[in-house]
């Protein structure tokens, strides 16, 4: 670890994270590799028959970090919620504007706001 971030006071609340600073920034995975794994995902997939609507007519704003998977951190499966992800799980005017796409496709339900500290070790809190 050559560094860290300073500590922030952003509105996602996000503590100072770790880096690497040796970073490789090349794109890897190619393109035709993620379009390879589209189509061996795909030809797995066998919950075709979901509804586009969330069953359990809820949606969830939450941080875009990669290491966060929010179906497994709140206990749902495919097809039960809308999840809509930016920085630090912000409810910004281009979130507000999901929602109401996600809640007239509803029909009314909940919503959620799962922020980065979330999910985060105490220690990035």
């Amino acid at each position: 670890m050559a560094g860290t971030y300073p500590e922030r006071g952003n509105a996602g609340g996000m503590a100072s994270d770790n880096f690497d600073d040796s970073f490789d920034d090349s794109f890897e995975p190619s393109t035709d590799r993620l379009i390879a794994n589209n189509a061996a995902f795909a030809a797995e997939f066998d919950r075709d028959h979901l509804d586009v609507r969330p069953s359990l007519r809820l949606a969830v704003v939450g941080c875009m970090d990669s290491r966060m998977p929010l179906f497994p951190i709140l206990g749902l499966e495919y097809g039960e919620a809308h999840l809509l992800r930016n920085a630090g799980g912000v409810v910004t005017d281009d979130v507000i504007r999901s929602l109401c796409v996600s809640q007239r496709s509803r029909h009314e339900g909940d919503r959620a706001r799962a922020p980065h500290r979330l999910w985060s070790p105490p220690a990035q809190r």
